[in-house]
């Protein structure tokens, strides 16, 4: 059976990727949505005549290392649907040295970069039924995750805001200890994780350090703590 990984890697970009949360580069920063190469023959050919062209080759494959990816073998990514979409997800760890590598339609070329320290988490998303990249992220801990792909508005961040207040006073845990996660809202009221990294490495939420919150957006303050089950 395909996995989610296997489909990624045959991926062609063809909807513009959304913009990182935080401080974190841009989508197209982290991996340009095409690119353009000219080839060559290696060698010539009696009796035949060569000249290039310009190709251009769409981004098909993302892939995450721990390390420069020349010497390294690629991270496996948790797999899940949201939303009926498949999603795959790297969880990081915000001391090591990660690399992004990008792989693209027709060519051998691939482009990698570092990603910026303190990133913990890399996600991937497309749109099955046409088998396209729909959105790429990176996000810090301490930064709001949420359902993807998503955008922070104002009042996410607003809210965003507050919570980091109210973790610094309950908790005194720093912002890079710790991610937000929006859980979707019913009313005035929001409903967020507040999952700490060292929780990470849990098969499932509870038991940890992790809580859960309501916000009041009227209010614009957190009215009630939650324990996971």
């Amino acid at each position: 059976m395909t996995s989610l990984a296997d489909v990624a890697r045959q991926l062609a970009c063809l909807v513009p990727l959304l913009a990182l949360a935080g401080p974190a580069p841009a989508a197209d920063e982290l991996c340009p949505r095409a690119i353009a190469t000219r080839q060559q023959l290696d060698g010539d050919l009696k009796g035949w005549e060569s000249y290039t062209r310009v190709v251009k080759h769409v981004l098909r494959d993302v892939q995450m290392f721990e390390g420069h990816p020349s010497g390294t073998v690629s991270l496996h990514p948790d797999e899940r649907e949201q939303e009926g979409k498949p999603v795959a997800q790297w969880r990081l760890h915000a001391e090591a040295e990660y690399w992004v590598q990008c792989g693209y339609s027709g060519t051998s070329v691939a482009l990698a970069r570092r990603l910026p320290p303190g990133v913990t988490r890399c996600e991937v998303a497309w749109a099955p039924r046409y088998r396209e990249v729909e959105a790429l992220r990176c996000t810090k801990a301490g930064e709001p995750g949420g359902p993807f792909p998503a955008r922070l508005d104002t009042a996410g961040r607003q809210a965003a805001e507050v919570i980091h207040q109210y973790v610094s006073r309950s908790r005194s845990w720093k912002r890079g200890e710790y991610r937000i996660e929006d859980k979707g809202s019913q009313g005035n009221l929001a409903f967020y994780w507040i999952v700490h990294v060292d929780d990470d490495r849990l098969p499932h939420p509870g038991g940890g350090k992790s809580f859960a919150v309501e916000y009041d957006r009227d209010k614009e303050e957190v009215v009630r703590e939650l324990a996971f089950q």
